[in-house]
């Protein structure tokens, strides 16, 4: 959405379909073929829709980004959420600003290439130990959030056996 309104009336009609999270990104995460935003234009995307939302609705709001410099000006803007697609791996100083802020950080499963022994093995893998240095980095326990990432670096078959499998993912 170009728009703050434009924004605002979609966060309305998310809202009203029984949303409690909004989440918000200023560059497109989706699994291939977006393009790089810098931070500074990513800055420029989020930050004002955030406080926009904050301002006129009582909604938990994440911000959608893996740059730390992005995340930070959100945190401050008002988003309560990190919502990491890169799970603090991008710049290596997310972990440290979820600690920092004392704020829940969605860790999501991500990886160049779908190659897997076994996809649902590989994700539990993965998390956990993004989940162990994030631990490590001071998040707290029930601040780290886990995303097995459906769709990226994930074929049709790996996305419906990790969704089989999907009970291991959160044991």
């Amino acid at each position: 959405f170009d728009t703050i309104e434009d924004a605002l009336a979609q966060v309305e009609r998310m809202i009203a379909q029984g949303a409690s999270i909004i989440d918000v990104g200023g560059e497109s995460t989706r699994p291939a073929g977006a393009e790089f935003v810098t931070e500074e234009e990513e800055i420029a995307r989020i930050a004002p829709i955030i406080q926009a939302i904050k301002a006129k609705y009582d909604v938990l709001v994440s911000i959608d980004t893996y740059k730390t410099a992005t995340a930070r000006v959100a945190l401050e803007a008002g988003a309560d959420i990190l919502n990491d697609v890169w799970a603090g791996l991008y710049d290596g100083q997310m972990l440290a600003l979820a600690a920092e802020k004392d704020v829940p950080i969605i860790l999501m499963h991500n990886q160049k290439e779908e190659i897997y022994n076994d996809v649902t093995e590989d994700v539990c893998v993965f998390l956990n130990q993004r989940a162990q240095a994030a631990l490590e980095a001071g998040v707290a326990k029930e601040n780290i959030w886990i995303d097995p990432g459906f769709g990226f670096a994930k074929n049709v078959q790996h996305n419906i056996d990790l969704l089989k499998g999907l009970d291991k993912v959160v044991e």
